[in-house]
């Protein structure tokens, strides 16, 4: 697989090398992923009679970069690697018996590839992206309780979730040229699963494009 991820990322720069009028860019950014799983522990609360649950949608952010390759003025192919992580909180309620806190991490990657389509004449500066694709994600989830009860304290990992899934993805989004070939990017990604682990994520970024003149 990792392979043909690897092989997959190269194929924007070794076409420019093969035809000296092609057109392909890098782009560096940040952004975040918020995954809702659906197979996530969920502890029920009683508050005065009323029961709810937990939530199972976790937060990460991280690091993304990525590759394009123009195929005319309003068309291109993006490839990116985006890696995430992230810490949080449940829910935590203490008494003079003692403490509970339900936390989670979460880690991983995604590998999305769209095909984009930009609204509006190039000649604008702000315009319009709409993008479809699809994505590989890989993550794990770990949700962990905690109990102190008379200073001692219990760790316990309730779930240990791994998700490894290929998702159908919309890219909505925007494209700020700042100056020629030097573009402010903003992007959305909707990933619609197979398998009912649904997840999506704003992301920024800077895109560089190399032209041959």
């Amino acid at each position: 697989m990792k392979r043909f991820l690897y092989l997959i990322l190269l194929l924007p720069c070794s076409a420019s090398a093969q035809h000296s009028s092609d057109i392909f860019g890098i782009q560096i950014g940040y952004g975040s992923v918020n995954i809702t799983a659906k197979d996530a522990y969920r502890q029920q609360i009683n508050l005065f009679g009323f029961k709810r649950k937990t939530g199972n949608t976790f937060i990460g952010d991280g690091i993304n970069i990525g590759l394009t390759k123009e195929i005319d003025s309003n068309l291109f192919i993006a490839i990116n690697y985006a890696g995430f992580s992230g810490k949080d909180t449940d829910l935590e309620f203490g008494s003079y018996l003692g403490n509970y806190i339900l936390s989670n991490s979460m880690s991983g990657y995604q590998i999305p590839i769209s095909i984009n389509y930009l609204l509006r004449k190039n000649s604008r500066k702000l315009r319009i992206n709409l993008g479809a694709g699809f994505q590989y994600i890989q993550a794990n989830i770990k949700q962990i309780e905690t109990v102190t009860e008379k200073n001692l304290t219990q760790t316990n990992v309730v779930k240990d979730l791994d998700i490894s899934q290929l998702q159908f993805m919309l890219r909505p989004g925007l494209q700020y040229r700042i100056i020629p070939n030097l573009f402010a990017t903003y992007a959305v990604n909707i990933a619609i699963p197979f398998n009912g682990n649904y997840n999506d994520g704003p992301n920024f970024s800077i895109k560089y494009i190399f032209r041959n003149n």
